[in-house]
């Protein structure tokens, strides 16, 4: 059994003992093992047994009888309330999110876990909020996909150092030893990067942020300087154009979205990319709006492909891209979750899925391609 130092002892050995009850390990009428048997089992000392086994009995799942021993008498389901999971998500986009949250919600409730959603807006102290609340609300464990961003919510860091069960979902935290479920990203952007070279783009651009930074959008532009490194043509510093000061959660006004598309369109005139990669669904939306004012043909003039686009939307504005399993990372999250509460061994503490590659046609052969003055 793995320890936890975000609660006593006693308490942990007293859920693993009435895990170990309603699982018949310890059937109904049996006796539980001596006092000296549980110390070795758990590595306690005799007060720390006899507290866990008086929470058993305060709650009538055993009764204990000097010289006689601790008999089960039931097993005994959480309440809904002490099942209770939460889950934190920055925002929800159709290309990103709405699945996750709906399949999240439903693997957590075929566990009998009803989950408590909040949602952080990309703003830090409303993370830092949502958080706090969780933990007012007694969850047993915490979802999250992190804000967008390269420092971390002290909180959130205190809460995994102590073993509190929390699963992190989407974007890795970079130095921390969480407990991760999510997509692949880097052979996901590598197959990504491997298609658009061999379609012959050597000056390509990847379109992203400014000022946002996170480990799945640092590990998206990483694979494609891998992937290029190995061509003849590897990328120049010009090739990553972080230029783009908007969020998808942050977009104040007319002005700035005209602002982005307007570097987005300097870019293309500076650079004159065959092709264009997006990170986001959010960046391809300006891009998308960027190439119509100019008047390109996409895929004939230049080309856009990407990552998560919104799928569900008119086909005149996909791209061919790369998009997440948010179905099975729902699934991998709750599976980690629900083994950590129940003190099950985990295989793995980070669960990476593969991702699928859909050409919706934005990006063709270079040869095939007009010539842009």
């Amino acid at each position: 059994m793995e320890y936890s130092t975000y609660k006593p002892l006693y308490e942990q050995i007293f859920e693993d003992l009435k895990t170990q009850i309603n699982a018949g390990h310890y059937p109904i009428g049996e006796k539980l093992p001596p006092e000296k048997t549980l110390m070795g089992t758990y590595k306690v000392s005799r007060i720390t047994v006899q507290k866990a086994v008086n929470l058993l009995a305060s709650e009538g799942i055993v009764t204990r009888r000097a010289g006689v021993g601790t008999t089960v008498l039931k097993k005994t389901e959480l309440s809904p309330h002490k099942k209770m999971l939460g889950a934190i998500l920055p925002g929800i986009l159709e290309s990103f999110g709405a699945k996750l949250l709906i399949c999240l919600t439903d693997a957590a409730a075929k566990k009998g876990y009803p989950l408590i959603i909040k949602f952080s807006g990309e703003d830090e102290d409303q993370e830092n909020q949502c958080l706090q609340e969780l933990l007012d609300a007694h969850v047993k464990g915490i979802f999250i996909n992190p804000l967008q961003r390269s420092f971390y919510d002290p909180l959130l860091m205190q809460l995994i150092l102590k073993k509190f069960p929390v699963v992190v979902i989407d974007k890795q935290l970079v130095g921390i030893d969480e407990v991760f479920a999510g997509t692949n990203h880097l052979a996901s952007a590598r197959q990504l990067a491997q298609q658009i070279s061999a379609l012959g783009h050597q000056n390509i651009c990847v379109i992203g942020y400014h000022d946002v930074s996170n480990s799945t959008l640092a590990i998206r532009q990483e694979a494609f300087s891998q992937v290029y490194a190995t061509t003849d043509y590897p990328l120049k510093a010009s090739a990553f154009a972080h230029i783009i000061e908007t969020t998808y959660a942050h977009h104040d006004g007319k002005n700035a979205l005209a602002e982005d598309i307007q570097r987005i369109k300097d870019c293309i005139m500076t650079n004159k990319p065959t092709c264009l990669i997006v990170l986001d669904s959010y960046i391809g939306s300006l891009v998308r709006e960027a190439t119509m004012e100019m008047g390109l043909s996409v895929p004939l003039d230049i080309g856009i492909a990407g990552f998560d686009p919104n799928n569900d939307i008119i086909r005149s504005v996909r791209y061919t891209c790369i998009v997440q399993d948010e179905e099975a990372i729902a699934a991998s999250a709750v599976d980690l979750m629900t083994k950590i509460l129940t003190n099950k061994p985990l295989a793995n503490r980070t669960v990476k899925l593969p991702s699928r590659y859909i050409d919706y046609g934005t990006v063709v052969n270079r040869g095939l391609m007009h010539v842009i003055p």
